[in-house]
């Protein structure tokens, strides 16, 4: 069984799809997996994580080119992070302006949700365009 996508919830999930696509790209089972990230406001930490993060995410063969932050803040982890990711899920309350300007720059595959409406709709619609494109590309 192969997933055909892995979708990861917050900042620390994000490191899912740094290390699937570093430490596991020649790995069969998941060469075709796309990677979605959802980003939500509420999941935004304050203060920079410790010196010596990137240095920790880091294992076994990957690089400074794989994970190199600009620092440890929120924003600058994540921005790092989406680098691997395949499309985004956003919430409906505003994301940090750093992360947000770092997403409409991506052109990546966007579905956005509002608790208040229909949440199941928009990522499904996304799963299936994720899908679709990649049974068409094989």
């Amino acid at each position: 069984w192969a997933p055909d996508l892995i979708h990861c919830h917050g900042w620390m999930t994000s490191l899912v799809g740094v290390y699937l696509k570093n430490l596991y790209q020649n790995e069969p089972v998941f060469q075709n997996t796309k990677v979605i990230q959802s980003l939500y406001a509420t999941d935004a930490f304050s203060e920079p994580l410790r010196d010596g993060f990137a240095e920790k995410v880091r294992m076994e063969d990957m690089t400074e080119e794989s994970f190199n932050p600009e620092n440890t803040s929120y924003a600058s982890v994540l921005k790092e992070s989406l680098k691997y990711a395949d499309a985004i899920v956003v919430g409906a309350e505003p994301l940090d302006s750093e992360v947000q300007k770092h997403i409409d720059q991506l052109n990546l595959p966007l579905a956005t949700i509002n608790p208040e409406e229909d949440i199941v709709g928009p990522v499904l619609d996304l799963y299936e365009q994720l899908i679709e494109d990649s049974v068409l590309a094989d």
